[in-house]
């Protein structure tokens, strides 16, 4: 364990990256008198116990049903997009084909997890489009590898048929930032050479984020905040900008459209915010959007709200105590997930 306390949560990674290295695991995080805390440590810790139960009774309540089974998350999820109008049968079916699904991936643990289930399909049950898949983290990255890096990574480069929305959420100080720029350096890795642009989605002006200096260090090498292509080889060839900086650079520079854009939305922005920013990207074809959330910045339904942009949402969680059901953006799964598991894809 490394801990160590700095002026704000930024300064403190650049020390556990430094003392630890860029695969470091923040154990906790806590705002102290003179600024921020950040406990990390570089071992390898065992996850087997950590899937979050009910703290309810519900499953004892609950009536036995028929469970219908479906073959993979993947058949459902283009089922539930071929429903008429949002036309889900019954709650109580949709929550038993999940269960079913579980069980088939030997994740029957998770039934425990029908609570969570709960929140969002009563919210889906008016709703004309539905694909987010409720499971344990083990299966939802599985998924996520099948489903979305195997999209990003193909025989030639980069290729994505459309948006998709990863929303990455902890609490401040957990990691978040961490994790999309580790999947930004695989992405550049993995890119055939083509030009990655990370934009900050800041509604208010620009202002440094901390992601392109992250990334940079990971990969060990300079990085430039000059907008766009840059010819200078000494610099990675990752960019950042701000909304504003993107859309007119779009618009004056016809080569720029062929760069591999990444946005990334710090946390602490409104909902209506967050619509705005999507609709200024959306003629753009921006490649991947990440969404770092504090969970308690955006409700339920604002959240889910976002899919009316066509944007695929995968949920990612820094903390266990968050949310039920999320998985885990911990070290093992960093180190699983942002490693050969993506050039293998």
């Amino acid at each position: 364990m490394y801990t160590v306390t700095a002026k704000d949560a930024s300064t403190a990674m650049d020390e556990v990256i430094a003392k630890l290295g860029s695969d470091a695991m923040i154990v906790s995080t806590r705002r102290v008198e003179n600024g921020v805390e950040i406990t990390a440590t570089s071992d390898v810790l065992d996850l087997s116990n950590r899937i979050v139960k009910s703290t309810t009774s519900e499953n004892e309540r609950r009536e036995p049903r028929e469970i219908r089974p479906i073959p993979t998350i993947r058949s459902h999820s283009v089922k539930m997009n071929e429903v008429d109008n949002g036309k889900i049968s019954s709650r109580k079916r949709l929550i038993a084909e999940i269960e079913a699904l579980l069980d088939e991936h030997g994740l029957s643990q998770t039934k425990s997890l029908n609570p969570f289930l709960d929140r969002y399909v009563n919210f889906f049950e008016g709703s004309t489009r539905f694909t987010t898949n409720f499971c344990s983290r083990k299966y939802v990255l599985s998924e996520f590898i099948e489903e979305f890096v195997s999209d990003i990574v193909t025989e030639g480069g980069m290729s994505l048929g459309e948006t998709r929305q990863l929303f990455v959420i902890g609490n401040n100080g957990v990691g978040k930032s961490t994790f999309s720029a580790k999947l930004c350096n695989e992405l550049r890795k993995n890119s055939s050479g083509a030009e990655v642009q990370i934009i900050e989605a800041n509604d208010k002006g620009y202002s440094p984020s901390t992601l392109l200096s992250v990334s940079a260090k990971m990969m060990k090498q300079k990085y430039s905040t000059t907008p766009m292509l840059s010819n200078d080889i000494e610099y990675v060839t990752i960019t950042e900008m701000n909304i504003s900086q993107f859309v007119q650079s779009m618009e004056k520079e016809p080569k720029a459209k062929n760069a591999e854009v990444v946005l990334t939305v710090p946390s602490g922005m409104n909902y209506n915010a967050l619509s705005k920013i999507l609709r200024a990207v959306e003629p753009y074809r921006t490649k991947i959007a990440f969404t770092k959330l504090d969970e308690q910045d955006l409700s339920v339904e604002e959240l889910m709200a976002v899919y009316n942009f066509g944007l695929k949402v995968v949920f990612l969680s820094a903390d266990e105590k968050l949310s039920e059901g999320l998985c885990y953006a911990t070290k093992d799964i960093l180190t699983w997930f942002l490693s050969d598991r993506i050039t293998e894809s």
